[in-house]
């Protein structure tokens, strides 16, 4: 039997992306990756234990992506209409970008944003592994636009805009969701700045001030966003909040 090479190219690119199973979010491995298992343990023991995995997040910020287009079709991009070829391509771009937008990480590793020295040839290192990994899992055709979506989620613009925008509610919508989970370490009520978020993340995840701790972190990065994305953004954070606090980021409405 002649075998076909797209299925070859299939398998290997799906034999990369499924090593970002291994690949953990260093933020949530500082939190307790190594703490010893307790039979009884809940949903935040547990995701003390284990950490969070590149893959996880990658489907959750696939799934924010689908059903946030699908509420809000007219913030996907100006540049793609809401019918026809050209919005199944921008729909196709956008998950596609969204389920592989961390797979570089598989040969960089998870290097936060905070001022560490390698984080400036990260997004180099990983576009060389995106394209030297995932290229051959895509007809040529496909993959040059999807190439571009890539950059565009590194740039923070075009689809990639809304790819890196639901990459950061996607954190701390997960931080909110542990601290609703009945399993909260103590209620802290003070909020920490920003640059402090590191020496109190060990602590802190599954807390209300881990949630504050983060969000403080990335709200700058919301403000580069344009106004059409971020109103929806602030409307799924706010009701998420509201849902698990019963009151708001008491310091976010001067945003």
């Amino acid at each position: 039997m002649k075998i076909n090479d797209d299925y070859v190219r299939i398998w290997r690119g799906y034999r990369y992306y499924a090593y970002t199973a291994y690949v953990r979010r260093s933020g949530y491995e500082l939190v307790g990756a190594t703490k010893m298992a307790n039979p009884e343990e809940g949903i935040s023991e547990m995701f003390h234990r284990r950490g969070e995995s590149i893959m996880e997040h990658s489907a959750k910020v696939a799934y924010l992506c689908s059903a946030f287009v699908s509420h809000f079709p007219e913030a996907l991009s100006v540049d793609f209409p809401c019918d026809g070829e050209s919005w199944s391509e921008a729909m196709w771009l956008l998950m596609t970008t969204a389920l592989l937008h961390d797979v570089g990480e598989v040969a960089t590793g998870d290097i936060p944003d905070d001022g560490n020295p390698h984080h400036d040839v990260k997004d180099e290192l990983e576009r060389d592994a995106f394209e030297n990994h995932m290229a051959g899992a895509f007809a040529r055709e496909d993959f040059l636009p999807l190439r571009k979506s890539y950059l565009d989620f590194q740039n923070h613009q075009g689809i990639g805009q809304l790819v890196f925008a639901l990459d950061k509610l996607e954190a701390i919508l997960f931080l909110l969701w542990l601290e609703d989970s009945a399993e909260i370490y103590g209620k802290v009520t003070a909020k920490p700045l920003p640059t402090e978020q590191d020496m109190h993340y060990a602590q802190l995840i599954g807390t209300p001030c881990a949630t504050d701790c983060w969000a403080a972190h990335t709200k700058d990065r919301f403000k580069e966003l344009p106004d059409n994305l971020t109103e929806h953004i602030y409307g799924i954070l706010r009701i998420a909040t509201l849902e698990v606090r019963g009151e708001w980021f008491d310091w976010w409405d001067e945003v």
